[in-house]
């Protein structure tokens, strides 16, 4: 599985005592990838995730959505939350948009664009 990509950037992690804050962003960031490690580590049927690529660099985030999409296609369930648009768009087979915790679209991504659309028109 390609954890072992998420793995080898972990590896060597001390927590800083210097309260600087680029030292604080790495041990979170960190944090977060050993967190989804051990989550998806026993090779679970669902995974749930909440913003799950947010603060990750680019390399970081290509190997996750990579992971994702390796999930998906031994046949397992992912949901996660994202405000990244483009991420959801390239992984989901179906979204559902909120607003304020109300559910205000669903369905799959090309469903969703086009009603997105016809909407964004009769609004101008």
């Amino acid at each position: 599985m390609l954890i072992s990509g998420l793995i080898a950037g972990s590896r060597g992690l001390k927590p800083s005592r210097s309260g600087n804050k680029e030292d604080q962003g790495t041990v979170e960031r960190h944090a977060a990838k050993i967190q989804f490690i051990s989550a998806v580590l026993h090779d679970p049927d669902l995974v749930i995730m909440d913003e799950p690529f947010s603060g990750l660099d680019p390399v970081n985030g290509d190997l996750l959505k990579d992971v994702v999409l390796e999930l998906k296609r031994n046949g397992k369930t992912v949901i996660f939350s994202t405000h990244q648009m483009d991420i959801a768009e390239k992984i989901c087979d179906d979204i559902c948009l909120l607003n304020r915790s109300e559910k205000v679209l669903e369905g799959s991504i090309r469903e969703v664009k086009k009603v997105w659309t016809k909407f964004c028109r009769t609004q101008n």
